[in-house]
């Protein structure tokens, strides 16, 4: 295995156990030994947050027993959500993931697809080895949950502008769903009682609402690769910025979101401005960070030293501009 540095998240134990699934991670790429390793590395060389590999960690802090390989269940974490990258690019017609071209782009749809589905049945493999029949159902609702969630999202193609409802129920079925598995999987292994079990839940799922909220706000910020398109705008997606125009009232966005997804670049830019000249995309921040502080209170029923922990997450997802 490797050392390959990554995002710090300031807590020494936590940031060593997540150098520890880097180097698992590295080390199921170069088993794969082919374009599904190779992605896998990719991830890993961009330094990524390792989020939900980072919540299974803290959460196995919270139970009566040591799980010896939490590392493992981990890194399977993030498997499955590297195998949900792939697909929602795929899905979306998306050029391009943490700024290099997207994998179908480089290898194909079909061979892209084949990848994640390895990624998938590999973290399947990995998370149901050593583990109850509780976890592996709870896993695959949450599995089931995501797939649900992007059939609906397909099924509505061509409306640019959702309902809040339709909108968190996609949040709710995808990013939370992810973030929700996370924490009751380290949790769950770890032997924590139902209500450490429940708090978890429900804070996750309100930072499942809020990280979503908040990457909807700074997908519009972005810079990067000289656009002047946001990149779900550009796919197509109802974000949370262009909802809170819609529900301004304002004319002009209505009229250009109106018959659903626009044809031209132009007309995307236009919407683009628009939403920005709102204050659409600082407002969708705002609520973010109400749910954020939503989320520390749940954190402060947790045991001191997990409050002390989770909230070390919520400081530095409060405060991001990645």
């Amino acid at each position: 295995m490797f050392f390959m540095p990554g995002f710090s998240w300031g807590n020494d134990a936590l940031d060593k156990e997540l150098r520890e699934v880097r180097d698992f991670l590295s080390g199921e790429a170069q088993r794969s030994q082919d374009y599904v390793g190779f992605e896998i590395s990719r991830a890993l060389e961009s330094k990524g947050k390792l989020l939900r590999p980072a919540l299974v960690l803290l959460s196995g802090r919270l139970g009566n027993k040591s799980v010896a390989d939490i590392v493992e269940l981990a890194a399977a974490m993030e498997m499955i959500h590297l195998a949900t990258l792939i697909h929602d690019d795929v899905i979306d017609g998306a050029p391009s993931r943490r700024g290099e071209p997207a994998l179908h782009v480089r290898i194909g749809g079909a061979r892209a697809i084949l990848a994640g589905d390895w990624l998938l049945a590999r973290a399947l493999s990995i998370a149901g080895r050593h583990h109850d029949a509780e976890l592996f159902l709870f896993l695959n609702e949450r599995i089931e949950e995501l797939c649900r969630a992007e059939i609906h999202q397909d099924a509505s193609s061509g409306r640019l502008v959702v309902s809040r409802r339709e909108y968190l129920r996609r949040v709710d079925g995808k990013t939370a769903a992810l973030l929700r598995l996370s924490c009751r999987a380290g949790a769950g292994v770890a032997g924590a009682d139902s209500q450490i079990l429940d708090t978890l839940d429900n804070w996750a799922l309100i930072v499942g609402r809020a990280f979503q909220m908040d990457d909807d706000a700074l997908d519009y910020r972005d810079r990067r690769e000289h656009r002047s398109l946001s990149a779900d705008l550009r796919a197509g997606l109802s974000t949370l910025p262009l909802i809170i125009a819609w529900e301004s009232g304002d004319g002009k966005i209505r009229k250009l979101t109106g018959n659903g997804m626009p044809a031209s670049t132009r007309k995307r830019r236009q919407i683009r401005k628009r939403v920005i000249e709102l204050g659409a995309v600082e407002l969708a921040r705002r609520e973010a960070a109400v749910l954020y502080q939503k989320a520390r209170e749940k954190s402060l029923l947790l045991p001191s030293t997990g409050s002390r922990d989770f909230d070390t997450i919520l400081d530095r997802l409060m405060n991001r501009s990645f």
